[in-house]
């Protein structure tokens, strides 16, 4: 259930785990959490080279979006964030009102070649 009680809750969480306060774990007891690591899928990895004055190293999952719950993004390293389908934020890339980092466009591109999360993960 999504409510202002738990994403303020689960903030609060957020705030601590960056000041390093708290641990995933801790939060996983507190609350009582299954994780469904099974259902996370490693998609890629991307490192910058080394001769890039600004570097950086991610790595991207998928996963289905389970009905019910509501994305928040991280707005310390993030300025905004939409749920959007790959091909629609490849537009708008296009278009300038979005723009993306060279990894997240490649795997944009990839993403969008499927049209549902079935065909993807099969």
């Amino acid at each position: 259930m999504d409510s202002p009680g738990v994403r303020h809750r689960f903030q609060h969480y957020r705030d601590l785990l960056l000041k390093g306060q708290t641990t995933l774990i801790n939060i996983v007891r507190e609350e009582r959490l299954v994780l469904a690591l099974d259902q996370l899928h490693y998609y890629a990895h991307w490192i910058t080279p080394v001769a890039r004055a600004i570097r950086f190293d991610t790595h991207f999952f998928l996963a289905r979006y389970p009905a019910g719950q509501e994305a928040a993004f991280d707005d310390r390293e993030a300025t905004d964030s939409i749920w959007i389908a790959p091909e629609k934020a490849l537009e708008k890339n296009v278009d300038g009102t979005v723009i993306l980092s060279p990894p997240t466009l490649k795997t944009l591109e990839e993403l969008s070649q499927f049209q549902t999360i079935d065909e993807l993960l099969a």
